[in-house]
């Protein structure tokens, strides 16, 4: 094995059997790999805070959004329990189904029955004053 190599011991180049360098480094290599760490940690926490606040803000719109859905959720129960109420009083009160419907229903059929009455009568004016004309005009 040649010397200097890793996993050999020796050399006159300084290095250890792995390649590192045997000798402790300066008060300047530690205070610059320490800055140099210390920078490369306060961007990591500068990356998590900016993922922090995005987070927040995300949760905060999704429980907005809750908020918003919980709202609607009540309301259409409340909807869905009186449509539930109506039923069953159109079920109590039969085919009929709800009083004011059956009070409308009614004037509706009356309205229909005295328009085709009063069409009829019609008609017959109509008829009646064409043969008055007709004998007018002779």
């Amino acid at each position: 094995a040649a010397v200097g190599a890793p996993g050999c011991r020796g050399g006159t180049s300084g290095l250890d059997e792995w390649g590192w360098s045997s000798a402790s480094p300066t008060k300047e290599q530690a205070r610059r790999t320490s800055d140099s760490a210390v920078a490369h940690y306060r961007r990591e926490l500068d990356v998590s805070n900016a993922t922090c606040d995005a987070l927040r803000d995300e949760m905060g719109e999704l429980q907005r959004d809750l908020h918003s859905t919980n709202q609607n959720y009540a309301s259409l129960r409340l909807q869905n329990l009186g449509l539930q109420k109506r039923e069953v009083a159109r079920e109590v009160c039969g085919e009929a189904g709800d009083p004011l419907a059956e009070q409308v229903r009614q004037q509706l059929e009356t309205l229909v029955n005295e328009k085709a009455r009063l069409a009829q009568e019609n008609a017959s004016l109509r008829r009646e004053n064409e043969s008055l004309q007709e004998l007018l005009m002779y």
